[in-house]
């Protein structure tokens, strides 16, 4: 803290009302001096101390960007939700569920109220790219891990599964069936792993060397509730152009376009092969069943709450872990039709 002060030309104690966000005791052209220095010099305030002086988590705040009913639902956040319970449980630790847009909106003065002490560190999942929540967590020195979102920040721990592996896979699997023309879903650009997603499968293509189909607007990025209309402007080309093959950013968007495929007679995956990413949704009776990439969220979860608690242990440093899923090859991938057609006739 004496080297913040030294370097933005303050006193100590203007120092610690901003790295404790006491808004009204410095002014804003002040403030903004000591969050320069703070992130020139990369200073990290300490975990608060604790009573006995015992350096131990006991409460940790999980953050979603949605709300608690997706807790109770099937899907990404509860199978990130309940591996971090498990964790937190072996390791003596409480949940507290910070959910919605808790942070979304004056960030920092929801941060003064919430990280007031009653949490020693945070799990924040699925943040949205422009969050400014890592970045105020920092500068208040509370310990912190992303998960599903990149490093993209220069401090904080990140675990996520590794996304430019998964693309690769569904990719290597497709062109090994003996697909040379295919499309990839993009999902939302407020998304930082769709985008990763994206940018992984557009290098393959220019990388091996197959063709890869866009529809114009919907190139990196896609906004969710666009799902069907892309799949109707990607289903509605020639057969010549259609691509044979689609590689979709997560399940949900890979099973509305197989859904609509079969609407209109397009046979899965007779006609043209989907492939989903993460296989964390229970789709029943969904036919054909999806060809995926599985996230290992259990393991992600759980090393989630291990590194919070090494963090705090061991100190502020900051890093990425990035855990690899397999491939889940079920029945909505296959040939393209002309290798079908070729091994049908014998040829």
């Amino acid at each position: 803290m004496r080297e913040v002060a030294k370097v933005a030309g303050v006193s100590r104690t203007a120092v610690y009302h901003v790295v404790n966000n006491r808004p009204g005791e410095v002014s804003q052209d002040t403030r903004a001096r000591i969050l320069k220095a703070i992130r020139d010099i990369g200073y990290t305030p300490p975990p608060r101390a604790k009573a006995n002086d015992e350096r131990k988590i006991e409460i940790v705040g999980f953050v979603i960007t949605a709300s608690a009913a997706t807790l109770t639902m099937h899907g990404y956040h509860q199978a990130v939700f309940h591996p971090v319970l498990r964790a937190a449980e072996a390791h003596g630790i409480n949940i507290t569920v910070f959910t919605g847009d808790m942070f979304g909106v004056d960030t920092s003065d929801k941060v003064r109220l919430y990280c007031d002490g009653r949490c020693d560190g945070m799990i924040l999942t699925a943040l949205r790219a422009e969050s400014s929540l890592p970045h105020v967590l920092a500068e208040r020195g509370s310990p912190f891990v992303i998960v599903g979102s990149a490093n993209e920040y220069g401090y904080g721990y990140t675990v996520d599964v590794d996304n430019e592996h998964g693309v690769t896979t569904l990719v290597e699997y497709l062109l090994g069936l003996g697909h040379r023309r295919m499309a990839f879903r993009p999902g939302p650009d407020f998304v930082q792993p769709a985008l990763a997603r994206a940018a992984t499968f557009f290098h393959l293509a220019e990388e091996r060397g197959f063709e890869a189909v866009v529809i114009p607007g919907w190139e990196r990025s896609c906004h969710t509730d666009d799902t069907l209309a892309w799949a109707k402007a990607i289903l509605s080309l020639p057969a010549e152009k259609r691509p044979t093959a689609i590689v979709a950013w997560n399940d949900e968007a890979a099973v509305e376009i197989i859904r609509y495929a079969r609407e209109i007679g397009i046979e899965i995956p007779k006609d043209i092969s989907v492939v989903g990413f993460d296989d964390v949704m229970d789709y029943g009776a969904l036919q054909p069943a999806l060809t995926t990439y599985r996230q290992p969220l259990d393991v992600i979860g759980a090393e989630a709450v291990a590194l919070l608690h090494r963090q705090f242990q061991s100190g502020f440093e900051p890093g990425d872990i990035l855990v690899r899923g397999t491939l889940t090859e079920r029945l909505s991938a296959g040939p393209p039709p002309s290798v079908l057609s070729n091994q049908l006739t014998g040829r």
